[in-house]
């Protein structure tokens, strides 16, 4: 509930769309996705992405909250791809 209500004080929405942010928050979280790995810091053949579970959006600039599973840490990225058919589940796969 609480990504709900930090999307609807963000945007300065009507309680109106309650509903709708709920619904956004619950089909964004936890959902897989793959963050751009910047040219800078890779080589040439190497992965251009790294795959990373949705947390949430950053409260300090303009980009989403990943947890990226390579390196085990929280990242902040704008450079983001969700995968929409698939969800990552905490309780399978440690």
């Amino acid at each position: 509930m609480e990504m709900a209500r930090s999307m609807l004080q963000e945007k300065h929405l009507p309680k109106a769309f309650w509903a709708e942010a709920v619904y956004t928050a619950v089909y964004l979280l936890n959902s897989i996705c793959y963050v751009h790995i910047p040219t800078e810091k890779r080589h040439k053949l190497e992965e251009k992405t790294e795959k990373g579970i949705f947390l949430g959006y950053s409260t300090q600039s303009k980009g989403y909250r990943i947890y990226n599973l390579k390196t085990k840490k929280l990242i902040i990225s704008r450079d983001v791809e969700f995968d929409e058919d698939a969800m990552w589940n905490w309780d399978e796969e440690k």
